[in-house]
């Protein structure tokens, strides 16, 4: 077959596979299924006629080929990049302001990477960012003051006419102290932290999933003690200072050495799938700019929270 057959998309593969040296891991980092990815190594090792990879039962190595094309393809990659770069910043269309909501900095520790790479690839283009209660993000993209909003999932943020992209999976956490007898458990529930003082995100900053949790703690336990926080780093902070416990969505604190964040379960609540985070931006109206910044910002999100988990 011709050479000319093979597609970028294979020879994305071929090099994260050439990176990782492992098929489950190539497969994982490209969010695609481990049979897909072997069967595009193959059909790309059949189309140019030569073996890619040794494998052996234990470990996948690069042939001599592979090692060549390696280095070969990482260079051609590179080249499209700027080609494509050069070509989206002659086009009108990639400049202005893209201007982002977002409810807290610190769900986003992707942000800043996706600002910096967005800025060098779009010298003429500005991020402007609004910190902001989720109620006001949801208004102000409805009436076109904002072009993208980072929130919940939350069905308030089931707007008609709107897309919704995946940026972090959201799960409950009890956040308690390390000296806590809470601090061994391996979860949570509403039982286990019964008669502890509570740090809730006050409503007028709560999205309703949280607002709803909240609500049904207090009918289970009116009578517990609840103090109220402006954001979760405020709770965070308190739950530091010994005044309480704390539920918070993982994604929304920075993990310290003075609190523990122990899943908390409450079905089907903790399961709810609008606890995700999510870019929201309407798919009519937006630019070409502001839909190519949320992709920037899904990716380097997912990055951010790749190198996490390897540092965990």
């Amino acid at each position: 077959m011709s050479q000319r057959s093979i597609t970028l998309r294979q020879i994305e593969y071929f090099l994260m596979l050439a990176k990782t040296l492992n098929f489950s891991r190539a497969a994982e980092n490209l969010y695609t299924t481990q049979s897909t990815f072997s069967r595009q190594i193959h059909m790309m090792e059949q189309e140019l006629g030569v073996k890619l990879f040794h494998r052996h039962s234990k470990k996948v190595e690069l042939s001599s080929a592979g090692a060549y094309l390696q280095t070969e393809f990482e260079a051609l990659l590179n080249e499209i990049d700027i080609i494509v770069g050069n070509a989206r910043k002659l086009d009108a269309r990639y400049t202005g302001t893209v201007t982002v909501g977002v409810t807290d900095l610190e769900e986003l520790p992707g942000l800043a990477k996706a600002m910096q790479v967005f800025r060098k690839e779009y010298p003429d283009a500005f991020v402007k960012i609004k910190v902001a209660p989720f109620s006001q993000l949801v208004q102000d993209i409805q009436d076109g003051e904002l072009d993208i909003v980072c929130c919940m999932r939350s069905p308030a943020a089931s707007i008609a006419g709107f897309h919704r992209t995946f940026l972090r999976k959201g799960h409950f956490f009890c956040l308690v102290p390390t000296s806590s007898p809470l601090a061994s458990k391996k979860e949570l529930t509403p039982q286990d932290i019964e008669g502890n003082t509570w740090i809730f995100r006050d409503l007028k900053n709560s999205t309703p999933i949280v607002a709803r949790l909240q609500r049904e703690l207090r009918d289970m336990y009116p009578d517990n003690t609840i103090l109220y926080s402006a954001s979760p780093a405020q709770s965070a902070l308190l739950v530091k200072a010994g005044f309480g416990i704390s539920i918070v969505v993982g994604y929304s604190v920075t993990p310290s050495d003075e609190h523990k964040m122990i899943p908390f379960v409450m079905p089907p609540l903790s399961e709810d799938p609008n606890l995700d985070l999510i870019a929201l931006w309407n798919e009519q109206a937006s630019s070409a700019i502001s839909e190519e910044f949320v992709k920037m910002l899904a990716e380097r999100q997912r990055e951010a929270d790749r190198t996490a988990q390897d540092e965990d």
